[in-house]
């Protein structure tokens, strides 16, 4: 056996654990059931679409958006979530991930097919968040942006401390509209656009706030 004593590099490797990589269109159920179980998730479906937009308005091809949220019950799957550990009610959902990526359009336009989140508990305090999707946008010139999309009829909005602590017009920012039908699919339709810079530019928050 030949030793070499030139040093020697460990092959580089990406860390785990993976969100699916795949992107999806508007016609899948977007935030996508955990691999294997072959059932759709607990929960009311509903359907997000908006347009990612520029300082004039103009909508953002091959934008990158991904959701993370809560299942029906206001629970996420994640090791740091004990929301279980002090309300029982809260089980996670075997056939929901709550992880969603899509790619905008040559308008700017995505859609995101999932179930509503549950209210859960903020990470501090005793405040209960409202059901919200976390959105993360990505692009080129664009790591990161972090965002969050409420719904307008939820009574929970008001007591929301990440929505209490915004002054209108930038709290509206947060809320999607719902429309008054059903989309093509059957799912409650909410909208919301991302304004990326601008007088209506959306607020956008650092990724360790809640």
């Amino acid at each position: 056996m030949i030793v070499s004593d030139k040093p020697t590099f460990t092959p580089e490797a990406t860390i785990g654990p993976f969100f699916p990589f795949r992107f999806t269109d508007g016609s899948e159920w977007q935030a996508l059931p955990a691999p294997g179980t072959g059932r759709r998730a607990d929960g009311a479906p509903v359907a997000l679409t908006g347009r990612i937009l520029d300082c004039h308005g103009i909508g953002i091809r091959n934008m990158i958006v991904e959701s993370w949220q809560a299942n029906a019950h206001g629970r996420y799957r994640h090791p740091d979530d004990g929301h279980s550990d002090h309300q029982g009610d809260a089980p996670l959902d075997p056939a929901f991930d709550g992880f969603a990526r899509v790619r905008t359009d040559a308008d700017g336009g995505f859609r995101i097919a999932t179930i509503k989140p549950g209210a859960h508990p903020a990470v501090s305090g005793n405040a209960m968040r409202a059901p919200h999707l976390r959105l993360t946008v990505f692009g080129s010139g664009i790591d990161r942006l972090v965002t969050f999309a409420y719904f307008d009829d939820e009574p929970a909005n008001p007591a929301d401390p990440l929505l209490a602590s915004l002054a209108e017009p930038d709290r509206g920012r947060l809320v999607a509209r719902r429309s008054p039908a059903e989309d093509a699919d059957g799912f409650a339709a909410y909208r919301l656009d991302i304004v990326l810079r601008g007088d209506a530019e959306t607020p956008f928050f650092d990724d360790w706030q809640e």
